[in-house]
């Protein structure tokens, strides 16, 4: 039975370890921008009548985007710990998208990234945790706030330590 952490991470103790379910926030600007330029695309070639696929064309394109659109709010991460393996899985509407698995002997270096802005304050890079493994950073968590954040590493290191990065 799941127990609300912190936010909207949810958890359960399985055996010796626990299972982390966090649903992921896109940026949903994107999805706007993706609208926006469709549409503006689309209207441009709207104007001529001589061609009136192109609106199926932009019917098309906003249907796409806003499937986009819903399906960035319905993505959860699941993570799996235990002393002995970790498993990040990323599903979307139930059905897994994305899983990778690794055992936690090599991992270090467990860390809260907050979000941050690029250098030409053009984008945004959402929250995320990450973790090292040899010379690989598997990120997962996007979008947490930072109380999230620190709940779900104060519940990862509770099932096993994470060396700093002098012992990675």
């Amino acid at each position: 039975m799941f127990e609300r952490l912190a936010g909207r991470v949810k958890w359960e103790q399985t055996g010796d370890g626990v299972r982390l379910v966090v649903p992921v926030r896109r940026r949903s600007i994107d999805a706007f921008f993706g609208i926006f330029l469709v549409s503006l695309l689309a209207m441009m070639d709207l104007f001529d009548y001589s061609r009136p696929a192109r609106f199926v064309h932009f019917c098309i394109g906003l249907s796409l985007a806003g499937i986009y659109l819903v399906l960035s709010y319905v993505t959860k991460q699941e993570l799996r710990l235990s002393p002995s393996g970790m498993e990040i899985q990323t599903s979307t509407v139930g059905i897994i998208v994305k899983k990778r698995a690794f055992a936690t002997d090599r991992l270090c270096c467990l860390r809260f990234v907050p979000e941050e802005r690029d250098t030409l304050n053009l984008g945004r890079h959402s929250s995320r945790i990450m973790v090292d493994r040899d010379f690989d950073t598997y990120q997962f968590a996007f979008g947490v706030s930072e109380l999230e954040g620190d709940a779900i590493i104060e519940k990862m290191k509770s099932v096993r330590n994470f060396p700093e990065y002098p012992k990675c």
